[in-house]
């Protein structure tokens, strides 16, 4: 038979905690709490507010500036690529007119397949990425 145990000191003045969260996400504070920003210095919510449109602005310019660079990176590298098929054929050429047609044989398969891994089948190697 199980023995009942008289209730001790801690169980019967046990504690209750009551805790409130107030969860708010945007770019700049809760109404409520521009209000309390206010009482401490009036010019503050307007400054907050044009902290944010600054901010705004400057990531717009920002992302602008990546596209573009990104875009010229592009424009470039077939630029440098077609430059470089035009200087290795012309070496190539130049070895075959000059007796020599089994180097300029082999310069120009070497060339051409590392050209098609390159820029045919994009195998850009990942530096510094996990797993790579």
């Amino acid at each position: 038979m199980a023995q009942q145990q008289k209730p001790t000191q801690q169980t019967q003045n046990s504690i209750q905690r009551t805790q409130k969260l107030e969860f708010y996400q945007g770019l700049i504070p809760h109404p409520e709490m521009m209000e309390q920003y206010k009482q401490i210095d009036p010019s503050l919510p307007m400054r907050i507010v044009g902290w944010t449109e600054e901010e705004g602005i400057h990531r717009r310019n920002m992302e602008a500036k990546i596209v573009k660079h990104s875009y010229n990176t592009v424009v470039w590298g077939y630029v440098l690529g077609f430059l470089c098929v035009a200087l290795i054929s012309v070496l190539c050429y130049l070895f075959m007119i000059n007796g020599n047609p089994r180097e300029g044989m082999w310069i120009a398969c070497i060339i051409i397949v590392a050209l098609a891994v390159v820029f045919v089948l994009r195998k850009v190697p990942k530096v510094g990425k996990p797993g790579s």
